[in-house]
């Protein structure tokens, strides 16, 4: 999965030298234990605005040796004398990242980037806000950017806790691009549970059903977003049908979350049964849900697979 940050997440409050912030630390970390493989992706507006706030506490720093040496002089201390540009140096956020075990780079706006987050600034079109006093070109480039990366990954994660990132009105266009966006590192740790096994199980039945959820009581839109599915347990009946159950949060689509416990009964990939219980949609509780799909003579099923198999066998 391809990890996009936003500086407002990928931040340090003062100079680091030889180590990531405690946040970034333990994320990347949490990153690395994962079967799948992460890759870290840096807008340039991104690292730019890392380097900025990064050279402001290092030219602090290096003045404040510089005022140390004059006051050593001024009292006739004596010091091995040193220079503070020597001394004080930037970071190298990429290189810090990769030592961490975690593929990083930087991803470059092109023109069509510069292109779309112009016209949208200057149109106030989704994810601008109509009444938008500045034109946040910057915001805009990253989500460009980010939007570009997942469409052509098959999805990304974007952390930003930035309103033109994270509001409901680009809903539309990160379900298109199949990007989620994340505000806080905790959640980005529930949207990478999607990418296990048995998540993406889950997600397949769902993709399959997905307008009889919208039709569904469960108040979601067409752009609505799954942001986790975690505890998934699978029981496999004789009858050949599996039961799964899990624990489920979803973007509504016009800005509010739910978050459930969903189970599940399929017969090989096609869903027959989808139930939600303990609903909370925003912070209100909400009745139990059940969705009862078109009915499956399974036993049929059952036997029309056993013939086929059967044929195999005596062809060969």
């Amino acid at each position: 999965m391809k990890l996009i940050f936003n500086s407002d997440i990928l931040y340090a409050d003062s100079l680091i030298s030889s180590s990531l912030p405690n946040q970034l630390s333990e994320f990347f970390n949490k990153c690395t234990e994962h079967t799948q493989e992460h890759e870290v992706i840096i807008p340039l507006t991104t690292l730019l605005e890392f380097d900025r706030k990064q050279k402001e506490f290092a030219d602090k720093e290096r003045k404040n040796l510089k005022n140390a040496k004059e006051e050593f002089s001024k009292y006739n201390i004596k010091y091995n004398d040193f220079d503070p540009n020597e001394k004080i140096q930037e970071p190298d956020l990429i290189t810090l990242i990769k030592e961490m075990g975690i593929p990083c780079s930087v991803e470059e706006p092109n023109i069509l980037d510069y292109q779309s987050a112009h016209e949208k600034a200057c149109s106030k079109i989704s994810p601008c806000p109509a009444d938008q006093k500045s034109d946040e070109m910057r915001d805009l480039v990253i989500w460009e950017i980010a939007n570009r990366i997942a469409n052509e990954n098959n999805g990304a994660i974007l952390l930003s806790r930035d309103k033109i990132h994270t509001h409901h009105r680009g809903d539309e266009i990160a379900v298109k691009s199949n990007l989620l966006r994340c505000n806080s590192f905790e959640r980005a740790y529930e949207a990478l549970n999607i990418e296990t096994v048995s998540a993406k199980k889950i997600k397949s039945l769902l993709e399959k059903i997905k307008q009889e959820l919208i039709g569904s009581e469960l108040p979601i839109h067409d752009n609505y977003q799954i942001i986790s599915i975690e505890k998934v347990k699978f029981v496999n009946n004789e009858n050949g049908i599996t039961k799964a159950s899990c624990n489920i949060k979803l973007n509504s689509g016009t800005g509010q979350e739910i978050s459930a416990k969903m189970d599940i009964d399929f017969f090989k990939e096609e869903s027959l049964y989808v139930s939600f219980s303990d609903i909370i949609v925003g912070k209100s509780e909400s009745k139990d849900i059940v969705i009862e799909l078109e009915k499956k003579d399974i036993s049929n099923i059952k036997y029309q697979n056993s013939i086929k198999k059967l044929k195999r066998i005596t062809k060969d």
